[in-house]
């Protein structure tokens, strides 16, 4: 699933001025996350560290992140900042299931801009 990511947002970051992803996009983050949190309970019950895929998953998510907040030129019909809001939905839940509320600071700024 990551690698799906990678190659997404590679593309999605060529795509000048089109949002037409962004309905994807969605799909794509919402399973990796279901799919982070049915790792995490398996690596658990195995005897692994909690919040492992989590923690990947939260990268994965930056990674998109990314790629949606540096889109600021184009007019706001066809931005990718359109995006940003289920991203970052996704990445507090990472960070408050990870305990990692000091790296919630940044979005909330995101948000603000």
């Amino acid at each position: 699933q990551c690698n799906v990511i990678q190659i997404f947002a590679r593309m999605f970051k060529t795509q000048k001025e089109d949002n037409w992803g962004l309905p994807m996009m969605n799909v794509l983050i919402k399973d990796m996350y279901s799919l982070a949190l049915k790792a995490d309970m398996v690596a658990v019950a195995n005897g692994e560290m909690a919040g492992s895929k989590i923690d990947a998953c939260a990268d994965m998510l930056m990674t998109v992140f990314r790629v949606c907040a540096s889109d600021s030129r184009t007019s706001i019909e066809y931005t990718k900042r359109w995006g940003l809001m289920p991203i970052i939905n996704l990445l507090f839940k990472c960070y408050f299931k990870t305990n990692k509320l000091h790296l919630c600071k940044p979005l909330i700024i995101a948000i603000e801009a």
